[in-house]
């Protein structure tokens, strides 16, 4: 089940009807974004559809979605219109978003699409949710900016998934191979110390990147069955020279190969075993 899961994964991803689909419902949803969130939403355009077709798993009209920390990305809100039933859990103070003034709007556009929202700290929150009533639960590179530790919340997120039903986590690798050789010539693999310093009351920014045996073992923990794992390379593509945009793209796909290596890694859990919803 697991080479399956990754099939399909990949079906989405290459399938010309899906992926237009996706993009012009993209478009007319990120119309309502500020000019500058539109311009950074659309660069990360490949995780974008990467992610949703991991929700897209087994896709079928009217499952429900929940997810943890999206605050202002559009993708809940593409998938709300392809049919899924979307809940939103984040208390919105990111001040990156902030610096727009984008806040309120984002909200305004979730909701105007019908999206449930629940505004708090997913860390202090008791999920107002049924048990046995979620198909998907997306994590998507947010754990790394907990200040605490997710096990509560995590337990919580079991007690909702249906029998069958995915947890998606996704994280920046704490030792890909760039920070590797960073690490070599003695510079941080953190964030930088200057926003830290300057920006970090509270911190908003990484507070622990996990590796991969990490997430497997969260997962372990709480008794989800892993069906796929693997290494993508988001991070830092929009530095390469363009001379160098092709040869990077193409080893970064190589690197692939090897997910311990790569800058960000995904991991899928089924609850209640080999059979998934």
């Amino acid at each position: 089940m697991r080479s399956n899961a990754k099939k399909e994964i990949l079906k989405y991803i290459r399938d010309v009807t899906f992926r237009g689909k996706v993009l012009q419902i993209f478009k007319d949803i990120i119309y309502y974004y500020p000019q500058d969130l539109r311009v950074m939403y659309i660069n990360d355009i490949e995780r974008f559809l990467f992610n949703i077709a991991n929700i897209a798993l087994s896709y079928a009209p009217g499952k429900k979605l929940l997810d943890i920390g999206g605050g202002s990305l559009p993708y809940p809100l593409v998938l709300q219109a392809l049919g899924m039933e979307v809940t939103i859990v984040d208390d919105f103070k990111d001040r990156y978003i902030n610096r727009y003034g984008a806040i309120e709007l984002v909200n305004a556009i979730h909701r105007t699409h019908d999206v449930n929202i629940i505004e708090g700290d997913a860390l202090e929150l008791n999920l107002p949710l049924e048990d046995n009533s979620i198909n998907r639960v997306t994590c998507f590179e947010v754990i790394e900016h907990f200040h605490h530790s997710p096990k509560r919340l995590f337990e919580d997120i079991v007690m909702v998934l249906k029998p069958g039903g995915f947890f998606i986590l996704s994280t920046p690798n704490a030792v890909s191979i760039v920070k590797r050789i960073r690490a070599l010539f003695c510079r941080t693999n953190y964030p930088s110390f200057r926003y830290f310093y300057f920006e970090g009351y509270p911190c908003r920014g990484h507070i622990r990147e996990p590796v991969l045996s990490e997430l497997l073992e969260v997962m372990s923990w709480n008794n989800l069955l892993v069906i796929l794992k693997l290494g993508k390379n988001w991070l830092g593509k929009e530095k390469y020279p363009i001379v160098f945009k092709w040869p990077f793209k193409y080893l970064l796909n190589l690197l692939e190969l090897f997910p311990t290596l790569c800058s960000n890694l995904i991991v899928i859990g089924v609850k209640g075993g080999e059979r998934y919803d």
